[in-house]
């Protein structure tokens, strides 16, 4: 799958969302791996490449792939600041389900950095928009992180009738 994508992504033919998604997916594979040097590079060359067309989608992903990498660094702020940037980019090409789960991961973010009045808003913005959606899976995974952001907050009831609805 690498050789792949890193022949689609350098390809002069390939259409650039399309070189754009592959790089993506190259840092991706790099992550996986634990490489994040190549992770990084991947991803800036997606960047570049999703920059140069008129793609919003396209040049979402390549900022959500960032944002994992500062998050495995220890880099909130600057996971915050991808995320943030991917969801820009979700919005203006109209991914609802794209910008839910960029929501969802910002919550994530927020609850790290100890923003729980944002986590919460998150989850529950990236619950509602996916299970609109019928993206059951991903909504149950947004509902779980709610529940858990009201556990640590001791509202044990209200968490525990989350986490039932989610088992549901």
């Amino acid at each position: 799958a690498e050789e792949l994508w890193s022949r689609i992504a350098k390809s002069a033919h390939a259409p650039l969302e399309m070189r754009a998604d592959a790089g993506g997916n190259l840092a991706v594979l790099a992550m996986d791996t634990l490489d994040l040097e190549t992770a990084r590079a991947a991803v800036r060359e997606a960047l570049d490449l999703a920059s140069q067309g008129s793609h919003e989608a396209a040049e979402a992903r390549p900022w959500g792939n960032l944002a994992p990498l500062a998050l495995r660094g220890g880099a909130l702020a600057e996971a915050r600041r991808s995320f943030l940037r991917a969801a820009e980019h979700f919005d203006r090409a109209g991914d609802e389900q794209g910008l839910a789960q960029v929501w969802n991961a910002l919550g994530e973010v927020a609850l790290r950095q100890g923003e729980h009045e944002a986590a919460g808003e998150y989850f529950s913005d990236a619950f509602e928009c996916l299970a609109s959606h019928g993206a059951l899976r991903e909504a149950a995974v947004a509902r779980a992180n709610q529940a858990h952001l009201l556990k640590r907050q001791g509202q044990i009831l209200r968490a525990r009738a989350l986490y039932e609805e989610v088992q549901a």
